[in-house]
């Protein structure tokens, strides 16, 4: 039985080890996108941070169970049992599980120095840009649980962020009003601005950073913008 799993992530990777304890002559192979060894998305802030390594960071992977890194899928062909990748390989399989996870918005506006945050790319371009242009902030769209962990990691390496929030309030899906003018509070005693009500409509780049555009006609300066909407 030939199983192919998309996705190298926590999922991917419980699946091919299950399937492999309880079928070990079953061939099962991983198709990853990245060009790394697995590794775990929670601890990206924590990279970004300095507070672990990205090598402290990797996933077991079961043995027996080929890895194939680079490889990402862009066609799936039920009838013929097989998927294709962007480099025109294709993969044959008897099951398929596609275990490739959630991806992060993708905005309108963008330019070089916008991130998303999803893998150790976008952390290590995230920091560059960040330790390039110290003396400015970092401009974060969206005050959510992953800007919030990038602000604190941030925080940690000394450099200063701005909130650019659609909502009246922090963390608007998670907690109430109350709780999140708690919150809001010990943010500004940090030291972090937020500006509620607000979306970036245009970036600008120039020699040392950006320039962020407000729906207010608001303009903000900074080093680089990170988007940290979900889906």
């Amino acid at each position: 039985m030939r199983h192919l799993i998309i996705g190298a992530g926590p999922a991917g990777l419980s699946a091919a080890r299950k399937i492999k304890a309880l079928k070990p002559e079953d061939d099962v192979k991983i198709l990853s996108r990245e060009r790394v060894r697995p590794y775990s998305k929670m601890a990206l802030p924590y990279i970004l941070s300095g507070e672990t390594t990205f090598n402290d960071s990797l996933l077991p992977l079961s043995p027996g169970v080929e890895l194939l890194l680079g490889e990402e899928v862009v066609r799936v062909d039920p009838k013929e049992r097989c998927v294709e990748t962007k480099s025109g390989k294709r993969f044959f399989f008897d099951r398929l599980l596609i275990a490739s996870g959630a991806d992060p918005i993708s905005p309108d506006v963008k330019s070089s120095l916008s991130f998303t945050v999803r893998n150790i790319e976008d952390v290590e371009r995230i920091k560059d840009a960040a330790l390039k242009n110290s003396d400015k902030p970092v401009i974060l769209a969206g005050a959510g649980l992953v800007n919030m962990e990038v602000a604190d990691a941030l925080n940690r390496l000394g450099i200063s962020c701005f909130f650019v929030v659609r909502s009246d309030r922090l963390l608007s899906q998670i907690i109430d009003g109350e709780a999140s003018k708690v919150f809001e509070d010990l943010l500004l005693k940090m030291g972090f601005r937020i500006f509620k009500g607000e979306d970036i409509v245009e970036i600008e780049e120039g020699k040392g950073g950006l320039i962020a555009r407000l729906g207010s006609r608001q303009v903000i300066e900074g080093s680089c913008v990170v988007f940290g909407n979900g889906r």
